[in-house]
């Protein structure tokens, strides 16, 4: 059975980071969308992903260590962040 974690955002934040510029989609090298990251000075600073039927979260760095398939990396599209 799986398990709902809340956090408050800020806390999973490196403290050096203070503003967060966009959220950019991660994509595979198949084009697929596997998650988002929060970049600040166009290096991101929190990663999202789906791997499995799960959601992580974590550095780009703990993200690329899982078995993705093709190679991820950070799509110059980004959402709009208000």
């Amino acid at each position: 059975m799986g398990a709902v974690e809340v956090h408050q955002l800020l806390d999973r934040l490196p403290v050096t980071e203070q503003t967060i510029e966009t959220a950019s989609k991660i994509i595979d090298a198949n084009g697929v969308v596997v998650g988002f990251a929060l970049v600040s000075g166009k290096v991101p600073i929190l990663c999202v992903w789906n791997y499995g039927a799960e959601f992580y979260y974590g550095s780009f760095d703990a993200m690329t260590e899982q078995d993705l398939g093709a190679r991820p990396g950070i799509s110059d599209a980004a959402f709009a962040v208000k």
